[in-house]
């Protein structure tokens, strides 16, 4: 029984395999634009780079927005202030865009440690180290990065989190 059924199925494959290849050479490197933020952001709500394509721009960002709660360009902003910020822990060294998002997409939907290990294909406990070590990242820049509209309701939620950790485990590490 053959692997791929037909030539067409071979080759959306292999172009697919390239195109997440070259995603992976592009997230490792140190410079970050908007158009990547969305195009990572949008493959990891599950949209392929084939209908990506076929997006109309309103479109791609109503959906980003829809998955992380902000615009790309807020993105690219939290990115630049997690690189260069002066406070030694709000700063990463080498921030990764994926994280960045995952962890967004966390503060959006809140799901427990088990589903976001598998929604995101990861482990639980890579989920955790990850998610929550960008989270008191953004926590110590939200002065800076957060608008006054929901920067109340952002730091009530993670002071919550920091200070219940009995929370933890109902919540985070799911039932």
């Amino acid at each position: 029984m053959a692997l791929f059924k037909s030539i067409n199925q071979l080759s959306h494959f292999l172009v697919s395999l390239i195109f997440f290849s070259v995603l992976v050479i592009i997230l490792t490197m140190v410079t970050f634009s908007e158009q990547l933020v969305l195009t990572t952001g949008l493959s990891i709500l599950g949209y392929q780079w084939q209908r990506q394509e076929r997006f109309l721009h309103n479109t791609a960002l109503r959906r980003f927005r829809a998955g992380f709660g902000v615009s790309p360009q807020a993105v690219f902003v939290l990115l630049e202030k997690l690189m260069t910020s002066k406070n030694d822990n709000a700063r990463i060294e080498e921030p990764s865009v994926k994280w960045l998002l995952v962890s967004l997409f966390f503060l959006k939907v809140y799901l427990t440690e088990t589903l976001m290990a598998g929604t995101m294909g990861h482990n639980e406990k890579t989920i955790r180290n990850q998610v929550w070590k960008y989270i008191a990242a953004i926590k110590e820049l939200s002065s800076e990065v957060v608008s006054n509209i929901y920067r109340c309701a952002l730091l009530h939620n993670l002071m919550f989190l920091s200070q219940s950790p009995a929370f933890y485990p109902r919540r985070l590490f799911g039932p």
